[in-house]
């Protein structure tokens, strides 16, 4: 019985090894076999490798299967025993609906980004931070909440900008594209017209105690749907991203007399330099060149 086991755990490995080279992810298997991907995680990275190294070593294999199960606490040994044969039917029909193209593999750039995104350096992102920018709102520096938190069974991290003590609220996700760039992108809720927002922040060589002050470009779009890119600066000012803090926390914009403010050295940096570049609406465009010339016209007459 143990071995016949052991050769289940052997062909459920198989054949989920196919899918992940036709690139499932291990989420969407744990959503098939109907298992939590906590659950799934364990049985895939810590007990079954286990069991399909064990050597007998004067241990009987069904006590060492026993201590297996036991040194993990969100899976029965029961269970699995009882249920492993309908995990193998289900992964045995996801492998012949992908080798007869009766169904896309669920593989997604976006999912890839999140998933290979270094966890120790995400981890060192979570947080409260206060977010400043010009904004075209009187052309101000704009200072508002921004929380980075990690969710329950999801790759990457979950992003918000803005609260609703605030003018917006823009929700979405991050990853790290390479070690030092940390990327965002979040989209407007309650708009008719939505507001996307997107940007790269760079990241120091070493990380750590080193993220108190993240600087980055954002592009958006907006209302009139005119692209803006702006230096955006990200302040920490709690480790922990409680969502409580962050949903107490003020939007405010800074009128130009703030000389004993905290950040005076954050609004200076942001009014001195070139750090909000846009196009300006014009009447009647075209959508040729012509547009341009016509656009600098507006430009210089503003400035």
């Amino acid at each position: 019985m143990n071995q016949s086991f052991t050769q289940k755990v052997k062909q459920f490995s198989r054949l989920e090894e196919i899918l992940f080279q036709k690139g499932y992810k291990k989420k969407v298997i744990a959503m098939e076999l109907g298992l939590y991907p906590s659950a799934y995680s364990t049985l895939s990275n810590i007990v079954f490798p286990k069991i399909k190294s064990l050597k007998k070593n004067g241990v009987t294999p069904e006590k060492a299967i026993e201590g297996i199960f036991q040194q993990v606490n969100n899976i029965s040994e029961k269970r699995v025993r009882r249920e492993i044969g309908g995990y193998i039917l289900k992964l045995e029909k996801l492998v012949q609906e992908v080798e007869s193209d009766q169904h896309p593999s669920p593989h997604h750039y976006l999912d890839e980004l999140c998933d290979n995104s270094p966890t120790h350096i995400m981890k060192q992102l979570e947080g409260i931070y206060e977010c400043f920018y010009i904004s075209t709102f009187g052309y101000k520096v704009k200072r508002e909440p921004f929380l980075i938190q990690k969710e329950e069974n999801k790759t990457g991290l979950s992003v918000q900008k803005g609260n609703a003590k605030g003018t917006s609220i823009l929700k979405g996700f991050a990853y790290i594209t390479n070690p030092n760039i940390f990327t965002i992108q979040l989209l407007e809720e309650g708009q008719l017209n939505k507001d996307h927002f997107m940007g790269h922040f760079l990241l120091p060589p070493t990380y750590e105690g080193n993220l108190n002050l993240i600087k980055g470009m954002v592009t958006s779009v907006s209302n009139a749907h005119f692209p803006i890119s702006r230096k955006v600066l990200l302040k920490k000012v709690h480790e922990t991203p409680s969502p409580k803090l962050f949903n107490e926390m003020e939007t405010f914009f800074y009128e130009g007399d703030e000389q004993n403010e905290a950040c005076h050295s954050i609004l200076t940096f942001l009014r001195n330099s070139h750090s909000l570049m846009e196009y300006f609406p014009i009447p009647r465009p075209s959508y040729g060149e012509k547009d341009l010339e016509i656009e600098l016209e507006i430009q210089r007459l503003i400035e």
